[in-house]
């Protein structure tokens, strides 16, 4: 496997990175991660703690003066940063993930006579919300990748397969659009 950049801990500092995971709020956490899956959410939609008006807009101020989420008219989306960082969130406990994330994507085909057909899903989740693409799900500690891809493919489609290893791809892609 070929380095392709090397980055260091100061380097994520300098950039905000890991202070910004660290400071930010168990309420803000969990607007950011309410973002994932609703990308256009207004106000009203975000606030399900019910909080009063003041306080949840203290926290909604905080994201968008932290440049994580933007104002679109009555809506609310993440920003590029915001994508990035709400990448890291365990959506199940609104909490923030501090390791690398290893995932496996699945490429369900089935070949019928001379075709061959891929199964595909719509992403219901931000990055890439409304997008179609293939079934991808995060290794979970001490998971082995034909674990992870079985438990991926369960939980997405209600089928069970046989599992293929083919390829090992290191990327690393930011959305430069704000």
């Amino acid at each position: 496997m070929k380095l392709v950049k090397e980055i260091s801990l100061d380097y994520l500092l300098k950039r905000g990175i890991y202070t910004e995971m660290e400071n930010l709020n168990p309420i803000q956490t969990k607007i950011l991660s309410k973002l994932l899956f609703n990308p256009k959410a207004r106000f009203e939609d975000l606030n399900t703690d019910f909080l009063t008006t003041d306080h949840f807009s203290y926290h909604i101020k905080n994201l968008l003066q932290e440049g994580l989420i933007k104002k679109d008219g009555t809506a609310y989306a993440l920003s590029a940063k915001g994508k990035m960082l709400a990448g890291k969130i365990d959506t199940a406990t609104h909490t923030m993930e501090k390791q690398p994330k290893v995932s496996v994507i699945l490429i369900p085909h089935k070949k019928f006579d001379t075709t061959e057909k891929f199964l595909v899903q719509e992403r219901t989740k931000e990055p890439y919300f409304g997008y179609l693409g293939f079934i991808t799900g995060k290794v979970r500690f001490g998971e082995i990748l034909q674990e992870t891809a079985a438990r991926e493919l369960k939980e997405e489609t209600g089928l069970e397969g046989k599992f293929k290893f083919c390829y090992e791809i290191h990327e690393m892609t930011y959305d430069k659009i704000t």
